[in-house]
Parts: structure tokens; C-alpha cells; sequence
């Protein structure tokens, strides 16, 4: 349970600058919301951990120290994302759904 604690805690740290940059790529396109959905968890989480590269790297010696490895972490950031990504999206979807049906 600790583990996963740790897994959020690095996420968490991860989601202004991943979300900045998803945005920002995806208002170049024209469906924004579906393109934001993607950017987010690719995009935005490699410019999140290159920042962290280059500017952070001592946040990863914390979790080195508790037994989680960098790979560990970014495969547990990026499947947080992605599940998370997903299950908005069918959300989004839902509505628009359940939006267009009561308008017609």
C-alpha cells in the first residue's frame, strides 16, 4: 500500500506540467478534447520528466531510497494517466451522448 502511496505522490507531481503542455498542443489542433486526451499522458508526461531531468533529479533518489526504480515509476505515471485518460473520456463521450439525445 505504501508503494502505491508513492506511485500518487510522484503522479501528483507530474500533472501541472503534463497538463500545461497537453493543452497547449492540443488547442494547435481541432478537437481539442479528444487531442488533450492524448497529448496529456504522452506529450505532457515526457515534457514533465525531461524538466524533471534536467532541473530535479534529486526527487528520484526518494523514491530510489524506498525501493522503487525510475522505470517503475514511469510506467506507474504513464498507466495512471492512460486509465485515467480513458475513463474521462468515456465519460465525455456519455454526456455528449445522453446531451445530443435530449436536444433532438
Amino acid at each position: 500500500m505504501t508503494r502505491f502511496r508513492l506511485y500518487l505522490a510522484f503522479f501528483r507531481n507530474t500533472l501541472l506540467i503534463s497538463i500545461v503542455c497537453g493543452a497547449l498542443f492540443a488547442s494547435l489542433t481541432d478537437d481539442f478534447v479528444s487531442s488533450a486526451l492524448l497529448f496529456i499522458p504522452t506529450f505532457g508526461l515526457g515534457m514533465d520528466l525531461l524538466y524533471k531531468e534536467l532541473t530535479r533529479k534529486e526527487e528520484y533518489f526518494f523514491f530510489y531510497n524506498q525501493g522503487i526504480c525510475k522505470a517503475e515509476l514511469l510506467t506507474a505515471t504513464f498507466a495512471i494517466y492512460a486509465l485515467s485518460c480513458i475513463i474521462l473520456y468515456q465519460i465525455i463521450r456519455l454526456c455528449v451522448l445522453v446531451w445530443r439525445s435530449t436536444v433532438s
